[in-house]
């Protein structure tokens, strides 16, 4: 099963964005997915359900941690290299969708319970943050941000 397929999988299964493409990549980098859900949990719905940063971006940059990111206060190459790989996807996600931001990335602000309401009646989880799900992986994948090839 490709990694889009586990996280739409994962997605109609309950998880949010930002669980679906970090758990897509857990297993590249020997991450048990129960952390890898429980560490991404509260950056859905733009982090929090606050109309934040879209959950899917926050879960990229998750997996582009889990690729460069520095384990040593004092590795500032592996930083360095984290923040030039966040840098590169968030330009590339932000081409490809238009936006990083939850609310304008779906036409909805969830942060009040009208607005998550709306976005469930409208089935937006289901459409477009499945979409953005899919765009994000193959943005990474692109990248070469996997363990495995």
């Amino acid at each position: 099963m490709s990694r889009k397929e586990k996280a739409l999988r994962d997605m109609k299964n309950g998880f949010s964005c930002a669980q679906a493409v970090s758990t897509a990549f857990c297993e590249d980098f020997g991450i048990d997915m129960a952390q890898a859900a429980r560490m991404a949990s509260p950056f859905g719905g733009g982090m929090s359900r606050t109309g934040g940063v879209c959950g899917a971006v926050s879960g990229a940059l998750m997996v582009i941690g889990m690729k460069h990111g520095s384990s040593q206060p004092s590795d500032l190459e592996a930083k360095n290299k984290a923040y030039e790989a966040g840098k590169s996807f968030l330009k590339k996600f932000e081409e490809k969708c238009g936006s990083i931001s939850c609310p304008k990335l779906i036409g909805i602000d969830i942060s009040a319970p009208e607005g998550m309401k709306t976005a469930r009646e409208k089935g937006v989880f289901e459409t477009i943050c499945n979409n953005i799900v899919v765009d994000t992986i193959g943005i990474l994948e692109d990248m070469g941000i996997a363990a495995r090839k």
